[in-house]
């Protein structure tokens, strides 16, 4: 933090009244990467129209849904791995759908390689964190925002690298989520977000600067919010 008025002290105090920071608790990282968003992002309707069986499909969670402790409309992902293991699996149906993208998909980069290149099936998804999954509570969050969005999933959904997730170990419960998250969502969370991560700047046409301090925009980052400090007392 370099702007004055006492910020940088205010942040520092924040950071020393600290127990531990959030990467002593949780891992932070990204659900999946499709690579090709626009493929595997359906509408509901659409999936009702051509029949896709339920495990093959799963909500969608973007950055640009997570808002205001709710994640608001949320459409369907084709998800062509199996439910569990997710290993990949092509089901009639799938493939129908996914079919006249086959060039397209193959051709996905990762790391400067190409799908097949990799190994891997043309239709599965790029990456997945199958860690981020085996258990249903997650806490997502926006990865580009004006402000500090967390929210609470209790699982049935994939989170692409715009929505990163937080996930505590197993044997948290729901309610050690809900104290978590009232920390992040908090003020004093936004104010240490504000003085820690990149702005962006204004979210207008063209970008740049903004005129009000609302309107710019933060990337939080995996890597800094792993810095986040965490409190003793927790709201309940």
């Amino acid at each position: 933090s370099i702007g004055g008025g006492g910020a940088a002290d205010l942040k520092e105090r924040i950071d020393e009244n600290a127990i531990q920071t959030l990467s002593a608790l949780c891992d932070i990282g990204i659900g999946v990467v499709t690579l090709e968003d626009d493929v595997y992002h359906v509408s509901s309707r659409y999936v009702e129209r051509i029949a896709i069986p339920k495990k093959y499909v799963r909500g969608f969670v973007v950055g640009d849904i997570v808002r205001d402790w709710s994640i608001v409309g949320l459409e369907q992902a084709i998800l062509p791995h199996e439910e569990g293991t997710f290993q990949a699996k092509l089901h009639p149906l799938v493939l129908r759908a996914l079919w006249p993208f086959k060039t397209n998909l193959s051709n996905r980069i990762w790391f400067r390689k190409t799908q097949i290149q990799r190994g891997m099936q043309w239709f599965e998804y790029g990456h997945i964190s199958t860690e981020k999954f085996r258990t249903p509570l997650s806490i997502a969050f926006a990865f580009v925002s004006t402000l500090n969005h967390f929210v609470i999933d209790r699982g049935g959904k994939v989170f692409n690298r715009t929505a990163p997730v937080i996930k505590l170990p197993a044997d948290a419960t729901e309610q050690d989520h809900l104290a978590l998250i009232g920390l992040l969502n908090s003020s004093t969370g936004c104010f240490w977000m504000k003085q820690t991560l990149f702005d962006r700047g204004g979210g207008g046409i063209g970008g740049g600067l903004a005129t009000e301090n609302w309107e710019r925009f933060y990337e939080h980052d995996g890597g800094k919010i792993r810095s986040f400090p965490v409190v003793e007392t927790k709201p309940h």
